[in-house]
């Protein structure tokens, strides 16, 4: 489903302030109620998990705005509390992957910017005469 599919109902809307409640007093929240009323459709809307799945992994080019902060996650039918434990770690790590590569673009581009110009200034004192260096 793209995101000009998604209608921003009272209930999603209630949804979003219900997660923000529970990040910002640090709870744990429950959300249930019947099958097929949009549970799992704002979950995945809240967390923003359709562009982590359109991350490509191997253009980040551009940075994330606001960058993701919510794990979407659903367990298996059968599991344990291991396997969801790893596979939580797992989508958090994917996740801080995503948020710290600006960071990373912007010390790779900085330490270019210092070895071209270490490289030009040990050029240079090679082209002096030896009494000058």
């Amino acid at each position: 489903m793209s995101s000009h599919d998604f209608v921003n109902t009272l209930e999603y809307r209630r949804f979003v302030e219900f997660c923000d409640a529970c990040r910002q007093y640090r709870y744990i929240g429950l959300c249930f109620g019947p099958p097929g009323v949009g549970k799992t459709l704002s979950a995945s809307r809240y967390s923003r998990n359709e562009t982590i799945g359109a991350y490509d992994s191997a253009i980040k080019e551009t940075p994330l705005l606001p960058p993701l902060d919510t794990v979407f996650y659903t367990p298996l039918v059968m599991n344990s509390p291991s396997r969801v434990d790893s596979d939580i770690k797992r989508a958090r790590e994917t996740l801080a992957g995503m948020v710290r590569w600006p960071l990373r673009r912007e010390a790779q581009a900085a330490l270019k910017t210092l070895r071209e110009r270490d490289e030009a200034h040990r050029t240079n004192n090679l082209d002096l005469p030896l009494q000058h260096r």
